[in-house]
């Protein structure tokens, strides 16, 4: 989830801002009782115009770097913040967790061993670490020409998001099909970042990524008669749809959304447990538009404050960690 210092992105943080705000109300302001919630699942839109993002971004961020360099920026860019959000959970959400499953926590892998998440926004995360883990293999195989492969890469989740759909279907009901669609979605959009929407190869992306996701909505959702089939299909349709639409405005309005991305994260990490925070404080707090109102707006001074305290300070350290060796070619 990091920027391009030097991309012209602003809009795109926009996007960034919009997703998290998406899922804060999706999760805050009783939607999922609304009856229309059966049909569009706004928190999952939110969370894959995430990973619309995260996808487009990354092609800045791993184009012509070492794996030293690559892991380093990221490290710096999503743990210091997210360790203060696993503490924080811990401190207020009226749960409780062994000791081995916090420790686990956090490292950001929790799910990998089969331990519970402190918080359930996490479960993103988890997909971030896999698309990460794929882009370290990209630079170890293919060097500085690692972006030259991004159809592979996008192959592959597709195989996997098919896979993973069928052993849905045949094997066990809970197969995480989300990791083969998300890895889709962030390869999707470094394609489309890579060569451009009109090029041959980001529409025949942009068509096979249609494709499978009306296969596993329909096979991993629809065979029992339920509405799941097109709030899936609607999932996948509405969040793409957005990203296109931002990427076709990117260029219009330069400098004046930054700020919308850079707290995006903390809000994704911090809305939850904010509202339980505050829940100590009002009595008789409840979802709802206010609530997610209130709650939005603490929870973003509350990131502004970890944004200049802790995520900057932290960036730059991990750049300084990366300047101390040579910048290797980049194949943009």
């Amino acid at each position: 989830m990091s920027r391009g210092k030097n991309s012209n992105i602003q809009v795109i943080e926009l996007a960034r801002g919009i997703a998290a705000l998406m899922v804060a109300f999706y999760h805050l302001s009783g939607y999922k009782q609304l009856a229309i919630s059966h049909y569009v699942d706004l928190g999952k839109i939110g969370v894959y115009l995430f990973f619309f993002v995260s996808g487009y971004l990354i092609v800045d961020s791993s184009a012509g770097r070492s794996v030293r360099d690559f892991v380093l920026g990221r490290f710096f860019r999503l743990f210091p913040l997210y360790w203060i959000s696993v503490i924080f959970v811990i401190l207020v959400l009226p749960q409780s967790f062994d000791y081995l499953t916090i420790l686990m926590n956090f490292t950001m892998f929790q799910q990998f061993f089969g331990f519970d998440i402190v918080q359930a926004v996490y479960w993103t995360l988890t997909i971030e670490m896999v698309f990460y883990i794929t882009i370290i293999m990209a630079i170890v195989l293919f060097r500085s020409r690692m972006l030259h492969f991004l159809w592979l890469y996008f192959g592959a989740s597709v195989v996997l998001a098919l896979a993973l759909t069928w052993v849905m279907v045949t094997k066990w009901e809970g197969a995480p099909v989300a990791i083969g669609m998300g890895l889709a979605t962030m390869y999707l959009a470094a394609i489309i970042k890579r060569y451009g929407l009109s090029a041959p190869l980001s529409l025949g992306a942009l068509a096979v990524y249609a494709v499978t996701g009306l296969v596993t909505s329909y096979y991993g959702y629809g065979s029992n008669g339920t509405v799941e089939f097109l709030r899936y299909l609607l999932t996948y349709s509405i969040a793409v749809a957005m990203a296109l639409v931002i990427y076709a405005c990117r260029e219009r309005y330069k400098g004046r959304f930054t700020m919308y991305g850079e707290l995006s994260y903390g809000l994704y990490l911090f809305h939850v447990p904010v509202f339980y925070f505050l829940a100590v404080f009002v009595d008789g707090l409840k979802y709802g538009p206010v609530a997610w109102l209130v709650t939005s707006i603490l929870t973003l001074v509350i990131c502004y404050a970890l944004h200049e305290w802790v995520e900057k300070p932290f960036i730059r350290m991990g750049k300084k960690f990366t300047r101390r060796r040579p910048a290797a070619v980049t194949a943009m």
